[in-house]
């Protein structure tokens, strides 16, 4: 499956950070305002991360494909 990136959204397939041997398929959205969402169902946590600190650690999605687009 190709990575898709259009003017406001951005289609990736990547290796799943917390479950080895499965790939995850993300679409990933601009927005001009911030957003404030609460974790629910299976995601247990939600964080912001700064492509800047890189001490954090990263999803291979993040790292890989997201962080990239933004430098």
């Amino acid at each position: 499956m190709e990575n898709i990136i259009t003017e406001s959204a951005v289609r990736f397939h990547a290796s799943a950070a917390n479950e080895a041997g499965f790939d995850i398929i993300a679409t990933v959205f601009r927005s001009p305002s911030h957003v404030t969402e609460q974790p629910a169902a299976e995601i247990e946590q939600i964080a912001w991360v700064a492509p800047v600190h890189p001490d954090q650690p990263r999803a291979p999605l993040l790292r890989d494909f997201v962080f990239p687009l933004l430098q």
